[in-house]
């Protein structure tokens, strides 16, 4: 296990300091601006998202730009965070930094959305057991071009969101033929890129 486990980190590694690539000519819309951070900064970072009434998002990258109605990033403690894991709990903040789930925040900065009623959220693991089902063994997502390297369980995305998703098997890197499997699930939200613009006739 510990050997699969080092064979797997060190994979996602050498895949994380891959150069990413832009499109020339493009502007990306906010949930692709984070893209040319490294995953390990990405995965440190120390701002929780929260959306309206306070319910915990962890990061703005499951969130459509266009659904989004301001963004308040000056919050008065004490706050109370709703829905902080699958229970639903609620934890009150009183001062910083403070700990969700296991990973401390110095700051919260607040999303507020224009529907936030007909948004449909899913966690990285509902969405696995909905669009893959019958994926067994080790696996890891990734949002966008960013590896998810920790607290997992803490990401919502809206559904509406999604452009794809696809399940890229270590057995399809010819490096990798030789260890054991692991999955990555990959999920693609909406972008300029991959929703062309509707055109009137």
């Amino acid at each position: 296990m510990m050997k699969r486990n080092f064979l797997l980190m060190a994979f996602i590694t050498a895949m994380s300091g891959m150069p990413q690539a832009a499109v020339p000519g493009k502007s990306s819309n906010s949930n692709q601006n984070i893209d040319p951070m490294s995953d390990k900064a990405f995965n440190a970072r120390r701002g929780a998202v929260i959306l309206n009434n306070n319910v915990f998002a962890k990061s703005e990258v499951g969130i459509d730009p266009k659904s989004v109605e301001r963004v308040i990033k000056e919050i008065k403690l004490p706050l109370v965070i709703r829905d902080i894991n699958d229970r639903h709990d609620s934890l009150v903040v009183t001062q910083y930094p403070f700990t969700i789930n296991g990973v401390e925040y110095d700051y919260v900065v607040q999303i507020e959305l224009k529907d936030f009623k007909n948004i449909h959220w899913a966690s990285l693991e509902d969405l696995k057991e909905k669009r893959f089902p019958g994926l067994k063994g080790p696996y890891v997502f990734m949002i966008d071009r960013n590896f998810i390297t920790r607290d997992a369980a803490s990401y919502k995305v809206d559904e509406n969101f999604i452009y794809d998703m696809q399940v890229i098997s270590s057995a399809d890197f010819e490096s990798q033929q030789d260890f054991p499997p692991f999955s990555i699930i990959r999920i693609f939200t909406k972008t300029q890129e991959n929703i062309p613009p509707v055109r009137l006739r």
